[in-house]
C-alpha cells in the first residue's frame, strides 16, 4: 500500500548500503528518492528507486560548500524531507535553521548530536541520567595515562571513531605505545567487559520509538563491523532505549552497541546519532516510511526471522578466523550461501550488476589514496571533532577527567 501523500525525499551518503535500502523502501512507499554524494560511482545510482542524483562536495573537507549545495538542491528540487545516513549528519545538525521551513530534516539538534556522538561525554550522559556505565576516564593528555587506576583491562578509543577501529586492549600496568592525541579528538579509557554484543537501529519523534531493531555482532570485519544482520528480539535492549530516548526527548535515527555481561547486566558502550545497518533488517513489506512519517501507531519491527548480508564484505572478511568466533571455510561457505544479499533484488537488479564496476572504483581509491577499503569507504564523511568552519564543536568538549561507576 502506497502512502496517501507522496513526498520528495533527499538521502545523503548515497553510497551506502543503507542509502540504496531506504531508496527502496521509500520509492516502494511512492515517495520520490533523490540521492547525494562526494563520490559519483556507488550502487545506488543504478537503482530504479532513484529519481536523480548529485555529486556534492565533501562535508568533512569542505563542510561549507556541502551545506550550501545540499540547500541548493533541495531548493532546486522541492524536497519535503532531508534524511542523513552517516556522519555528514554533524553539518547538517549545525546547519538545520539555513534549511527551507519547508523541508524537515530528519536528525537531532546539534547540541544533543554531539553529546551523544563524542564517546566520553555520551558515558558522561549516562551518569548523569543514572543510568549503569562502566567505569571510564578521558585522555586528553599523554600525562592522563599515568593517572590510571585500572585494576582490570580496558579499553582505549579515540572519542570520535566508528566501527570499533583502532580499539586497544590494555591490561593494568601495561606500557601503552604513542597515542595519537588531537585537541580536537581525546581518548576514552573504558572499562573492557567481556559478554555478548548487541547492536541496535531506532527510529524516534519526541521522545518516541517508532521503529527498532536489534541484532547481535556476528560475522564482522575483525570481529567488530557487522556484515551478516540478524534480527533478535531483546525485551531488556528495547526498554533501556525506548527510557533513554524518552529522557532525552530525542528526534531522529539512533543506535546504540551493547554488551551484556555474563548475569544479563547491558551496558551502552557507545551511542550512534544516525543510520546504522539495523535498518536493513526492514523491507518493502515492513517499509521504514510508516516510521519516518509517524504513521504508525505501534513500533515497527523486523520481521522474526530477519537475515541480511553485505555479500560483498563477506567475500572479503566472512572467511577470515577473526569475523567471528571459531570459524572456517566450511562455516563461512554455508552461512554465505543461505544469507540473503542487501543489495540484489530481481525487481532492480542494476545495483547489483553494477556492483563489480563500484568495487573495483572502491579498491583502486583506497589503493590510491593509502587507506584500508573500510577506512576509505566513510573518510571524506567522518567527523572527529574538527572545527566546522560552522561552528566550533571544540567549545562543547567535556571538562571531568573521569568517573568510576
Amino acid at each position: 500500500m502506497k502512502t496517501k501523500s507522496p513526498k520528495k525525499i533527499l538521502i545523503t551518503f548515497g553510497r551506502s548500503f543503507h542509502a540504496l535500502e531506504l531508496a527502496r523502501q521509500l520509492n516502494a512507499a511512492g515517495h520520490i528518492v533523490y540521492i547525494a554524494d562526494s563520490i559519483r560511482t556507488y550502487v545506488a545510482k543504478y537503482s530504479n528507486a532513484v529519481k536523480k542524483c548529485f555529486k556534492v562536495p565533501s562535508p568533512r573537507f569542505h563542510p561549507e560548500e556541502y551545506i550550501t549545495a545540499l540547500i541548493r538542491i533541495v531548493n532546486q528540487e522541492s524536497i519535503d524531507f532531508l534524511l542523513p545516513v552517516y556522519e555528514e549528519t554533524t553539518q547538517l545538525a549545525n546547519a538545520i535553521d539555513r534549511f527551507p521551513k519547508s523541508c524537515k530534516l530528519f536528525c537531532p539538534n546539534f547540541d544533543l548530536y554531539l553529546t551523544l556522538h563524542n564517546k566520553w561525554s555520551f558515558q558522561s550522559k549516562l551518569q548523569e541520567l543514572g543510568i549503569p556505565s562502566l567505569k571510564a576516564a578521558l585522555i586528553s593528555h599523554r600525562d592522563d595515562l599515568k593517572k590510571l587506576d585500572f585494576t582490570k583491562p580496558f579499553a582505549l578509543k579515540a572519542c570520535y571513531s566508528r566501527a570499533s577501529q583502532d580499539v586497544r586492549k590494555i591490561y593494568p600496568n601495561q606500557s601503552i605505545d604513542a597515542l595519537p592525541i588531537e585537541p580536537h579528538n581525546p581518548w576514552i579509557a573504558q572499562e573492557w567487559l567481556e559478554g555478548n554484543k548487541f547492536c541496535t537501529y531506532s527510529i524516534c519523534h519526541e521522545g518516541e520509538i517508532y521503529a527498532h531493531a536489534t541484532y547481535p555482532v556476528k560475522n564482522a570485519i575483525d570481529g567488530n563491523s557487522c556484515l551478516i544482520f540478524e534480527n533478535a528480539s531483546h525485551q531488556g535492549i528495547y526498554q533501556w532505549t525506548a527510557d533513554f530516548v524518552k529522557k532525552v526527548n530525542y528526534t531522529g535515527q539512533i543506535a546504540f552497541d551493547f554488551i551484556e555481561s555474563p548475569c544479563g547486566q547491558l551496558f551502552a558502550i557507545e551511542c550512534n546519532p544516525r543510520a546504522t545497518s539495523g535498518l536493513l533488517l526492514f523491507n518493502e513489506k515492513s517499509r521504514l516510511d510508516k516510521a519516518f512519517f509517524k504513521e504508525n501507531t505501534s513500533p515497527l519491527l523486523p520481521a522474526h526471522n530477519a537475515r541480511i548480508q553485505i555479500a560483498t564484505g563477506m567475500l572479503l572478511y566472512g572467511w577470515r578466523k577473526s569475523a567471528i568466533k571459531n570459524n572456517n571455510f566450511f562455516k563461512f561457505l554455508k552461512t554465505f550461501c543461505s544469507t540473503r544479499d542487501v543489495v540484489f533484488r530481481a525487481n532492480d537488479l542494476k545495483p547489483f550488476l553494477f556492483e563489480p564496476l563500484v568495487f573495483a572504483s572502491l579498491i583502486k581509491n583506497s589503493f590510491k589514496n593509502k587507506l584500508s577499503i573500510p577506512s576509505y569507504y566513510t573518510h571524506d564523511h567522518d567527523w572527529n571533532g574538527e572545527a566546522l568552519n560552522l561552528e566550533t564543536a571544540i567549545a562543547n568538549a567535556p571538562q571531568t577527567q573521569s568517573f568510576d561507576p
